[in-house]
């Protein structure tokens, strides 16, 4: 019994599509250069980001899609998620507390962030995780089709590998209680994701409430991205960091060693590059692979013009305003500081930053994971801004907000067409 276990091979119809080698590869790539942006590089944040959310995007269209027609299998399903898994908690950031950029810059590194870049990374994570809660609910139970004599696949899979087995500190059962815990942790990150995405309706409500103004009193040259405020102090955030920078590696080598174990438990040889399997040269496999390898290529050099290449490639280490829009979309109001130096201390700061910090602990911390709420609470009182501004706009527009006194010294709109 032993031996036919060891000779036994299974085979999904479209395994080599979904996680073949290139597949694999090129992800693990992508994971690889967007921790070394994170935490070594992160002028090339922006560009990190944006290769793995692809491949998180292209993953989730890949398993809703096929979900839906009957197409994707419980093998399938499992190391989808498990990539999706180690990218979703491994490298993407929506508010950017796991790079280095708030250890250089402190607390005013928020204004890099809360941009297209951080809304999509946001939909796309709830997603995964809405599919998530869905496949570990239904799919391992009978929703989708399970490796076996049935399962329409040439040469046909042998009854011995229709039960689903997954890697957790042990070979177990997918079907097991293991699936509670990936349940609690995809119904988990709905609620923070959805909380998340319902709170950054402020932010679509600001930018018609900018518009509107620009419209109204023609004030055209005045058009800049809203500029967000935490309430963590420098010290949280580079605790923050030194932290993630350790766990998120852990992570990655524990989600890779997760897929690679898996599909072995379910000996779906056919994807692990053997001489006549995998085929890489395949532009399915050469494509992703090639994507997460030259990414990663482009990070290394970039680190080592950062690093090594002196005083004649300093520009290496300096986020260009025209870059960063297109990548993190960060404002290019702030985008002009260097990205690997530390900012000097007094810069690290801003008045909205203080006023934020001198506010009691869970107003710091629910403005801390939720910026968007920095446009709400003021700062500096226990008032909303909607409740000060409410019969002059909503002042959801304002990008620094000041004391108490500044706020009701506002114009008025009548004030605005005569200034």
């Amino acid at each position: 019994m032993a031996s036919d276990h060891a000779n036994l091979q299974c085979q999904s119809e479209l395994a080599t599509d979904y996680y073949g080698l290139g597949v694999r590869l090129g992800v693990y790539f992508a994971w690889l250069g967007s921790y070394i942006a994170n935490t070594i590089l992160p002028s090339e944040c922006g560009s990190a980001a944006d290769t793995s959310t692809i491949f998180l995007l292209t993953l989730l269209i890949a398993m809703a899609g096929d979900a839906r027609t009957g197409e994707l299998t419980q093998i399938d399903g499992l190391i989808l998620m498990h990539l999706c898994g180690g990218t979703v908690f491994g490298v993407v950031t929506l508010w950017g507390y796991r790079t280095r950029l708030y250890r250089n810059h402190g607390p005013r590194a928020v204004r890099m962030f809360g941009g297209f870049g951080t809304h999509i990374r946001l939909i796309v994570s709830l997603g995964v995780s809405i599919f998530g809660l869905w496949f570990w609910l239904y799919g391992v139970t009978g929703s989708l089709r399970a490796m076996g004599p049935d399962d329409g696949t040439d040469p046909p899979n042998s009854a011995d590998c229709g039960v689903l087995y997954t890697f957790f500190f042990a070979k177990v059962r997918a079907d097991s209680g293991v699936r509670f815990y990936y349940v609690i942790v995809c119904l988990s990150c709905i609620l923070w994701f959805g909380t998340m995405l319902l709170v950054s309706s402020l932010a679509a409500l600001a930018s018609f409430d900018r518009i509107k103004s620009l419209v109204e009193y023609s004030k055209w040259t005045s058009l800049n991205r809203v500029k967000y405020a935490t309430g963590f102090t420098h010290k949280e955030l580079k605790f923050m960091f030194n932290f993630l920078r350790v766990a998120n590696l852990i992570w990655l080598i524990f989600a890779a060693v997760t897929v690679e174990v898996t599909l072995n438990f379910n000996h779906v040889t056919g994807v692990l590059g053997g001489r006549h399997d995998g085929r890489l040269q395949l532009p399915g496999q050469l494509l992703p692979f090639l994507v997460g390898l030259f990414s990663f290529v482009k990070i290394l050099y970039q680190l080592f013009k950062a690093k090594w290449g002196g005083a004649g490639e300093a520009a290496a280490g300096r986020v260009e305003p025209t870059e960063v829009v297109e990548a993190m979309v960060i404002s290019p109001t702030e985008s002009t500081f260097p990205a690997d130096e530390e900012s000097e201390p007094k810069m690290l700061s801003s008045r909205a930053d203080s006023y934020f910090v001198a506010r009691s602990l869970p107003v710091r911390y629910l403005v801390g994971w939720l910026p968007w709420l920095g446009m709400v609470v003021h700062p500096a009182t226990k008032k909303s801004r909607l409740s000060i501004l409410v019969s002059r706009g909503t002042g959801l527009s304002a990008v620094e907000p000041g004391s108490p006194e500044e706020l009701d010294a506002l114009p008025t709109k009548r004030e605005n067409r005569m200034g």
